[in-house]
């Protein structure tokens, strides 16, 4: 179970256990449970926990209810703040305690702010809640539902110089165990995306280009395991208010086993997704089957067997709808932050292979080879008056944009149709350190 659940929980048995004295003893005031509490958590998380409002504790019809107030955590081994919270609630049965099981029937958070940064190492500042836990909890823990409401959390990229705004965030969950949640729902009314404000004198310096969002998420039925992978299916919508595009995704798993290698816990499962977007002009349709292979912590993902069919059009840039379809592998190591693909299928009527490397996701290192047994311009660009083009255009087409990009590898043409021009051999070499420009050997007909 992940660190911060961890705390969590224990942070509830600890109110459960002193609402118990509580009720056995009419002497034991819940506000005197503060600083046991706060000094329990800065000596087991190294961050520290203020209680600013009082604790209220009541039994009624052999329940337990707790409400808290003004609650405020700081950052790891630092007293800046990292989250604050206006109001808790808890609603707990009596009974099952006394069987050393925790069961909260409902848990609501009210105006929660937190601030996730990822520092120039990549580092986030919630690490130190996420990492596994050694050990196993002395209890049974099971919230039959929790709420958030009205809470904003920001998102600071040092490394991007990105701010992401999440606001009026509201989340519903159904019931939770160790093992798995029955059920999601996500509403972001308002997510707001941005360069970060710097102190400068450059007046540009200052300046955001924000975009308004609003997304949904619901997740029905699934399961975590200690390898990070669930088992369910989850749909999400994205919209962004300012250009109405959308996106919608739908990812189902399922087949979901577990076994262990070399005292390495490892889960096999089977993945559906079809995902549709729309931003401006541009139309994406993808659909994904593939075999899932998921290593310890999910650090490590192998995707077998993979199959995907697609279909993208963009009217500047092409005459109709491009489709085409893969069959290949991907590995995603997490903890490496490599990405290594290779595929073979079909591009645009012509037969096609991939081989992709992606090394450091913070500023990639993009290694791409690509070859291609035909190439018909003339079938894929976009209807455009013939007459406007200089006569020196007419022959080969420009790659040179592809200069611009941070990409490493080539792109091989068996044959490159062009305005009644045909090249053979083609071969275009990327590395964006020399700028080399395209090594070509063509045969015109």
């Amino acid at each position: 179970m992940r660190r911060g659940v961890r705390y969590v929980l224990v942070f509830l048995t600890i109110l459960v256990g002193a609402a118990g004295i509580l009720i056995l003893t009419v002497f034991v005031q819940p506000n005197v449970l503060k600083s046991p509490i706060e000094q329990w958590v800065k000596a087991n998380s190294q961050r520290v926990l203020a209680i600013g409002g009082d604790i209220q504790i009541v039994y009624l019809h052999s329940r337990i209810y707790i409400h808290v107030n003004d609650l405020t955590l700081s950052e790891y081994r630092q007293e800046t703040l990292f989250a604050a919270i206006e109001r808790a609630r808890l609603m707990l049965s009596l009974w099952p305690l006394l069987h050393q099981r925790v069961v909260v029937d409902d848990f609501a958070i009210e105006g929660l702010r937190a601030r996730l940064i990822r520092d120039q190492n990549g580092r986030m500042n919630i690490e130190d809640l996420l990492a596994p836990s050694e050990e196993a909890l002395p209890f049974v823990v099971e919230i039959a539902r929790t709420g958030t409401t009205d809470s904003n959390i920001v998102f600071h990229d040092a490394i991007t110089q990105r701010r992401i705004e999440f606001n009026r965030l509201n989340v519903i969950t159904g019931r939770i165990t160790a093992e798995s949640v029955d059920a999601i729902e996500l509403k972001i009314p308002l997510i707001k995306i941005g360069t970060v404000v710097l102190e400068s004198s450059d007046v540009d310096a200052n300046k955001k280009a924000d975009k308004i969002l609003a997304m949904q998420l619901a997740v029905e039925q699934f399961a975590l395991n200690n390898t990070g992978i669930m088992s369910g299916v989850a749909t999400l919508s994205l919209q962004d208010i300012t250009t109405d595009s959308d996106l919608n995704l739908h990812l189902s798993v399922f087949d979901v086993n577990q076994s262990e290698q070399a005292d390495v816990p490892l889960s096999y499962g089977h993945l559906n997704a079809a995902l549709i977007a729309q931003h401006g002009a541009l139309a994406l349709e993808i659909a994904l089957d593939t075999a899932l292979t998921v290593e310890q912590a999910g650090n490590r993902w192998e995707f077998d067997d993979f199959k995907t069919e697609f279909t993208v059009f963009h009217p500047e840039f092409v005459r109709a709808p491009v489709r085409g379809h893969f069959d290949g592998n991907l590995s995603l190591d997490v903890s490496a932050e490599l990405l290594q693909t290779k595929l073979e299928g079909v591009l645009a009527d012509s037969r096609t292979g991939v081989a992709a490397r992606i090394q450091d996701f913070a500023s990639p290192d993009i290694t791409v080879d690509i070859d291609l047994d035909t190439l018909d311009l003339n079938a894929l660009r976009p209807e455009i008056d013939l007459n406007k083009i200089p006569a020196e255009t007419k022959a080969l087409p420009e790659f040179s944009f592809l200069n611009n990009l941070n990409l490493n590898g080539s792109i091989m043409i068996g044959l490159l149709s062009i305005e009644g021009v045909r090249f053979s051999g083609i071969q275009f070499m990327m590395n964006p350190e020399s700028r080399r420009n395209s090594t070509l050997n063509e045969s015109a007909h």
